[in-house]
C-alpha cells in the first residue's frame, strides 16, 4: 500500500507540475504567434524557399496526432481554392505514390516521428518534400527539400500546444494565406486569455468529470475539434471526441444520454437546434466564447486553457488558471 500511494504522490506532482506549464505555454502564445509572422514575413524568411506551387499539383499532407489534425483545416481551406489536397495517415499502409506532380507536405513537430520520416524518404528524389517541423536538424527536416520551420520554441508541458497553433498558422501561409490576414490573430489570442476569468470558470465547470464529452464543429474546423478533444484526453483524461456538427445527429447523438457535454465551435449551421436536440437528452451545451478571425488561429488557446483548468482539478490542486 505505501508503495502504491508513493506512486500516486508521484503522479499527481507531476500532473500538477504539467498543468502549469502547459498554462505557460499558452500564455507565452501570442509572443511566438507574432515572432513566428515576422520570420515568415521578412525578406529571405521560409517561405522564400518554396516557389510557387503549381496549380494543377497534388498536394498531401502526412504527419499523425496533432501535426495530423492541423493538416485536416489546412487541406480543407485549399480544396476551398480549387486545388487537390488531401491528408493521409503518416502510418496508412496504403498511400499515394511518389510523383512529379506531387507535394508531399511531411508535418512532425519533433521532426523525428519513424512513420512520417519514412514517408518523407518514400517521396524524396520524386515528390516535392517540404518539411514542417519545430527541429531544424531533425531526420525530417534533413529529408525534405524544403523546410518550414515552427519556431515555436520549448513546450514544457510536454502537451502540443504551442506547435499545434505554430503548425496550423505555417499551413496556413503555405495554402496562399498572407502573413498580414494573420496577424489579427495575436491580438484575439491576446483577448482571449486576458478575458479567461469571465469565460473559463463555467465552462470548466459544466465538463467538470462529465462522462461523456463530444466536440463539435463544421467540416472545415474537423482539425480544430480533434485537437481539442485530444486535449481533454491527455491532461484531464476525460472521454472526449471529435464530430463533424452535422454528422453527429447520425452517429454521436446516441452517446448523448443524460449528462452529456458538448462543445459548440464556431460556425455550426443551426448551432441554437443542435443545442436543443443535446439540451432535451439532458445533455448541456458550452459554447466558445466571441472570437475575432482568423478564428483558426485563436481557438486553439481555448481549448488549451480549457484543458488547463481541468487538467489542475483533476491533480488535486484546485487552482485555476
Amino acid at each position: 500500500m505505501g508503495t502504491d500511494g508513493g506512486h500516486a504522490r508521484v503522479a499527481r506532482v507531476t500532473a500538477v507540475d504539467r498543468a502549469a506549464a502547459l498554462l505557460d505555454d499558452v500564455l507565452g502564445e501570442p509572443r511566438m504567434l507574432t515572432d513566428l509572422l515576422g520570420a515568415y514575413a521578412a525578406s529571405g524568411g521560409p517561405l522564400a524557399a518554396l516557389s510557387e506551387i503549381p496549380a494543377s499539383s497534388r498536394i498531401v499532407f502526412t504527419g499523425l496526432g496533432s501535426s495530423r489534425y492541423a493538416a485536416l483545416d489546412a487541406a480543407t481551406a485549399l480544396r476551398a481554392d480549387g486545388r487537390a489536397a488531401w491528408v493521409e495517415f503518416a502510418s496508412a499502409d496504403v498511400t499515394t505514390q511518389p510523383a512529379r506532380d506531387v507535394v508531399l507536405v511531411a508535418i512532425s513537430a519533433s521532426g523525428s516521428t519513424p512513420e512520417t520520416v519514412a514517408a518523407a524518404e518514400r517521396h524524396r528524389g520524386t515528390s516535392l518534400v517540404v518539411a514542417v517541423t519545430n527541429r531544424v536538424e531533425s531526420p525530417l527536416a534533413t529529408t525534405a527539400d524544403v523546410l518550414m520551420p515552427l519556431l515555436a520554441g520549448v513546450e514544457t508541458s510536454g502537451v502540443s500546444s504551442r506547435t499545434f497553433l505554430a503548425t496550423t498558422a505555417v499551413l496556413a501561409l503555405l495554402a496562399g494565406r498572407s502573413v498580414d490576414a494573420l496577424r489579427p490573430a495575436v491580438e484575439g489570442l491576446e483577448r482571449l486569455i486576458a478575458e479567461r476569468a469571465e469565460w473559463l470558470p463555467p465552462a470548466a465547470d459544466l465538463l467538470d468529470g462529465a462522462d461523456s464529452i463530444g466536440v463539435l464543429g463544421q467540416a472545415g474546423s474537423q482539425g480544430l475539434a480533434e485537437q481539442a478533444a485530444l486535449l481533454l484526453r491527455e491532461g484531464p483524461r476525460l472521454r472526449a471526441s471529435a464530430h463533424e456538427a452535422t454528422d453527429w445527429l447520425h452517429t454521436g447523438i446516441y452517446t448523448a444520454l443524460p449528462g452529456y457535454r458538448a462543445v459548440l465551435l464556431p460556425g455550426i449551421e443551426d448551432a441554437d437546434g443542435l443545442e436543443h436536440v443535446i439540451t432535451g437528452r439532458g445533455g448541456a451545451v458550452v459554447r466558445t466564447p466571441p472570437t475575432e478571425r482568423p478564428a483558426r488561429l485563436v481557438l486553439p488557446a481555448f481549448a488549451d486553457l480549457l484543458a488547463t483548468d481541468l487538467w489542475a482539478r483533476v491533480s488535486g490542486t484546485g487552482k485555476q488558471p
